[in-house]
């Protein structure tokens, strides 16, 4: 059987041509792929990828090169996305897997920012899981020749938790910050100058007594009272 094109805008042509109309050609891509119609993909099942021959020997040959993911995936190296292949059963390299797994951000962030970001992969429903490996499946037509969409899936598997982490740490700290700028914001307004009324001077004591009868004070220790006694 002839092979078509994944490349959208080739898919929508052939559909023009064929007289069939956008809406077929987005229910065309939603039907799952058959193997029979590829077969140099040779990981169509998670299973297959799973017992794969030599997968020990592949492992430790990348532990011991002594570089990391990205450094290797910088230079077109496909470290952990080799069960990803194209038509032709070749596998992705490094800087196409990472265009797939900035991709699956901008999906996440999409979720994120729209109420729907579930706090592990595994619990994403049915309708967030569909619309991801949709999304996937079109933006990178290889990830559409698997079975059950288990390519999309198992890379969310693989780089969902550290994002999310990411994710949840950096709009925590967002958050924390907006708090305490709100704080300062309220302690920095003006107060009100509300001081109590000035209070009258003390009036000065007003001797009217003659000074010299001051020599006569007695004291009237009973009472405790001050008295004068003034001679005529």
């Amino acid at each position: 059987m002839k092979r078509t094109s994944r490349n959208a805008y080739d898919s929508l042509l052939h559909a023009l041509r064929q007289g069939g109309t956008l809406k077929d050609q987005e229910n065309k891509q939603d039907e799952p792929a058959r193997r029979e119609d590829y077969p140099d993909v040779q990981f169509w099942t998670r299973r297959d990828w799973l017992d794969r021959p030599g997968q020990e020997s592949d492992t430790m040959a990348l532990d011991n090169s002594g570089q990391r993911g990205k450094a290797r995936a910088s230079q077109g190296i496909n470290v952990t996305m080799r069960y990803i292949e194209d038509e032709n059963g070749t596998v992705i390299d490094g800087h196409r897997a990472t265009e797939v797994r900035r991709y699956a951000r901008l999906i996440w962030v999409h979720m994120a920012n729209n109420g729907g970001l579930p706090l592990s992969w595994g619990k994403a429903d049915v309708k967030l899981s569909q619309n991801y490996c949709r999304e996937m499946r079109q933006r990178f037509p290889e990830l559409a020749l698997c079975d059950l969409d288990w390519k999309a899936d198992q890379i969310a598997t693989d780089n969902y938790p550290s994002w999310y982490k990411n994710w949840s740490e950096t709009s925590q700290k967002a958050l924390v910050k907006h708090e305490q700028g709100d704080s300062s914001a309220a302690l920095n307004q003006k107060r009100p100058n509300i001081q109590p009324p000035n209070e009258p001077a003390a009036k000065k004591l007003k001797v009217t007594a003659d000074p010299s009868g001051l020599a006569n004070m007695e004291v009237n220790t009973s009472n405790f009272q001050v008295s004068t006694f003034i001679n005529d």
